[in-house]
């Protein structure tokens, strides 16, 4: 258990200062002293993070040279997940599995790269069938891959039993945001009316385990409205989200609820608010390098283009 909040702290980019200097880097990347400072490094950050003798650990996207240039060395972040944890396949330990998952399943989606994770979503729901988040999240993947038959299917189980098998844990609130954006995708009102109503009375809250954030609840009850033909207040829910994205610099999160704002725009049939949003939406996701996202902005732009 020791090992694993260790590995917890690490993976989840928890910041600490630790005394010493930034070295030169390995083969993996990974620098092979101690260094200052470990860290996810969201953009928002950079005025913090971007100084010498810093050493981040990033993904993609612009921000690498960024800070670069200001003095920071970088190192890539799946490299280093994946040299503290193990692989899937070969994990440090049994229950890394679940930890490596948290981190990069949303990860991956945004990317465009679903497909190089659903296996190991698939054993992780079939191994671990005490934390039932894991299914919301496989059924996410699979609309990624567009099998929203299969997603469809397990979201209808799932509903069948009013969600009554997620236990009240740290991922109670990541497994209904993640159902919430399933029934969106696959256009389930039934399974959306109830997810409204179980993630309404936490509105105001970021979906968060401990480990990775899922943006604002705000944005899931935005999605859950829509997807009920309810535009008027899936727009009061996104403004809501999209606020509290920008105060806090959650990118990521605010181009995904861009994309479904401009969903709902459209079907209410304010098309230049949806253009608009969409354009929005995928400058956001071309600059975080989440390419996934910038084509479903693009597909939305196309949309609107041929209408």
């Amino acid at each position: 258990m020791r090992k694993l909040l260790v590995l917890l702290v690490l993976c989840a980019a928890a910041t600490a200062v630790v005394p010493g200097r930034a070295a030169a880097a390995d083969a993996c990347g990974r620098p092979d002293r101690v260094t200052n400072w470990i860290d996810s490094a969201p953009p928002a950050l950079a005025p913090v993070f971007a100084r010498p003798g810093t050493v981040l650990a990033v993904s993609s996207g612009e921000f690498p040279a960024q800070v670069r240039q200001q003095g920071a060395v970088t190192i890539h972040f799946d490299q280093y997940l994946k040299a503290r944890v193990g692989l899937p396949s070969t994990p440090a330990e049994p229950d890394t599995v679940v930890v490596y998952v948290s981190q990069v399943c949303a990860l991956r989606s945004d990317q465009g790269r679903a497909g190089e994770i659903v296996e190991l979503l698939e054993r992780a729901v079939e191994d671990t069938p005490g934390i039932p988040a894991l299914e919301a999240g496989l059924a996410w993947i699979l609309c990624d891959l567009g099998r929203t038959d299969d997603a469809a299917a397990r979201l209808e189980r799932a509903v069948d039993a009013r969600f009554a098998a997620l236990p009240r844990d740290q991922v109670h609130s990541t497994a209904l945001a993640t159902w919430a954006r399933t029934a969106t995708d696959v256009g389930s009102r039934r399974a959306a009316e109830r997810l409204y109503d179980l993630i309404e009375p936490w509105r105001d809250l970021v979906v968060w385990n401990g480990t990775t954030g899922y943006g604002s609840a705000e944005a899931y009850l935005g999605m859950l409205a829509a997807t009920l033909d309810a535009h008027e207040r899936a727009e009061e829910h996104f403004a809501a989200a999209s606020a509290l994205h920008r105060r806090e610099g959650m990118g990521p999160w605010e181009a995904r609820s861009l994309c479904h704002r401009a969903r709902s725009l459209r079907a209410a049939g304010d098309t230049d608010r949806a253009r608009a949003t969409a354009q929005e939406a995928l400058a956001l996701a071309r600059d975080r390098g989440y390419v996934a996202l910038a084509a479903q902005a693009e597909e939305l732009l196309h949309v609107e283009a041929r209408a």
